[in-house]
């Protein structure tokens, strides 16, 4: 079939992702626009990614400003309000640090969100609807994606001020893992933590009459959009620590978390494990709500 006129057929098209795919791709967005930009120098130590720290004196930048050099660090920083209609919703943090025309950038660059740094220990994933690929390890940060490649970097090791950093036997895990439907819907999470968590065994002797060993799990839930990631002795006080985080972007008002022994007192807390809120326990058995995306820590008191 010969095209009598392809520009018309380019410019319906060009029409249609702008109108349509786009529009539905990111539904509501907000723009960043105004950074305060502050610069050092290799050696020079500041805690700017610290929530209180008094960036009032930094510089004020606009996105298409020019910034950088060779052997400096750039420090960008923004105060952005989550508008309340993105309650429950995913977001997705889009920040281009280099040429504007698509070319890569060889800046190497790490985001705080709230005085945390946000990283990418476990996996990164490519997916369409139906399939993607996964690629995970057990230690690592620095990933890197351009269109469908995606990069691990093993190491990273610095000549200054130390120029024999890093000179010793490092050991690597990292795994490719290409899977059916999105990284949600197959448990890339899951087999990511066991990668990161490999399971341990032991020879024990065995017991008389040949029964088995026992069930036995400190604290399990049987929810499946709920990860318990962190059992630990509190920092202060006899208690437990349990923290969960919820990965799915499902609410659910009545999470059940149930304990191998009866619990006297369970208190919500903060990530600083300052006690919130103390919460109703029947025995062994703990209900509470968790957001989307939530991250719960309880104190446990037996």
């Amino acid at each position: 079939m010969k095209v009598k006129d392809p520009h018309f057929i380019l410019e319906k098209v060009r029409k249609y992702l702008d109108e349509d795919i786009v529009p539905s791709r990111y539904r509501d967005t907000v723009d960043i626009e105004q950074w305060k930009y502050f610069e050092t120098s290799m050696d020079e130590k500041i805690h700017a990614y610290m929530v209180d720290y008094d960036s009032s004196a930094w510089a004020d930048f606009r996105l298409c400003d020019t910034w950088g050099g060779y052997d400096r660090v750039a420090w960008f920083k923004t105060t952005l309000k989550v508008p309340e209609s993105f309650r429950g919703s995913r977001l997705a943090i889009k920040l281009l640090v280099g040429p504007r025309d698509g070319g890569e950038s060889t800046a190497e660059t790490l985001l705080y969100i709230d005085g945390h740094p946000v990283q990418g220990h476990r996996y990164a994933d490519i997916s369409e609807g139906n399939y993607g690929v996964s690629l995970l390890n057990d230690c690592k940060y620095g990933w890197d994606i351009h269109e469908n490649i995606i990069g691990l970097s093993l190491i990273k090791s610095s000549i200054h001020p130390d120029e024999t950093a890093d000179r010793k036997i490092h050991k690597f895990t990292y795994s490719l893992y290409p899977h059916s439907g999105t990284a949600q819907s197959c448990e890339v999470l899951k087999e990511a933590v066991k990668l990161n968590v490999p399971f341990l065994w032991a020879n024990l002797k065995g017991v008389e009459g040949g029964i088995g060993f026992e069930h036995y799990s400190m604290v399990w839930t049987d929810s499946d959009h709920v990860l318990v990631d962190t059992v630990k002795r509190a920092e202060e006080g006899r208690a437990f620590v349990v923290r969960m985080y919820e990965y799915r972007n499902i609410f659910d008002s009545s999470v059940t978390l149930e304990f191998a022994h009866p619990v006297k007192k369970a208190v919500e807390t903060n990530l600083c494990e300052e006690e919130e809120q103390e919460l109703v326990v029947q025995g062994q058995t703990l209900k509470l709500p968790i957001e989307c995306f939530e991250i719960k820590t309880v104190k446990i008191y037996y």
